[in-house]
């Protein structure tokens, strides 16, 4: 919905207030999604984004690396800047090989995020080595 243009917040705000409780049982690519939608709606529910940022530390070695950008580039998109969560998404994300079969788009949001880091988070000192 967020994509199409049409955050309708009353769905948004049930999803948050629903979603915490569900993590767990949540595939990784579908927590990073729910992030993204959050901050490409330009939709604010610090309380699902800090539930999602205390959940994910633990089962980052299961978020494939288009999850990790995508989740990393929702929190900062959406002023949420935890610490040691964005430095282990990064540092996950910069450890990815580059390679002829990367996709343009994967390395286009790896910009995004990097810029987002460094214009919104520059106290964070985390950077993408882009």
């Amino acid at each position: 919905l967020a994509k199409a243009g049409c955050a309708d917040r009353r769905l948004f705000a049930a999803c948050a207030a629903r979603a915490p409780s569900l993590l767990a049982s949540m595939p990784p690519q579908s927590i990073s999604k729910l992030v993204y939608a959050y901050a490409a709606g330009d939709v604010r529910s610090e309380g699902l984004l800090r539930a999602v940022a205390a959940h994910v530390p633990g089962r980052l070695a299961s978020f494939g690396p288009q999850a990790l950008v995508n989740l990393a580039w929702g929190l900062c998109v959406a002023n949420v800047y935890p610490r040691a969560l964005l430095q282990s998404l990064v540092s996950r994300i910069n450890a990815v090989p580059i390679t002829e079969q990367t996709s343009v788009a994967y390395l286009m949001q790896v910009v995004q995020l990097d810029n987002a880091l460094r214009l919104e988070a520059p106290s964070l000192g985390v950077r993408v080595d882009a």
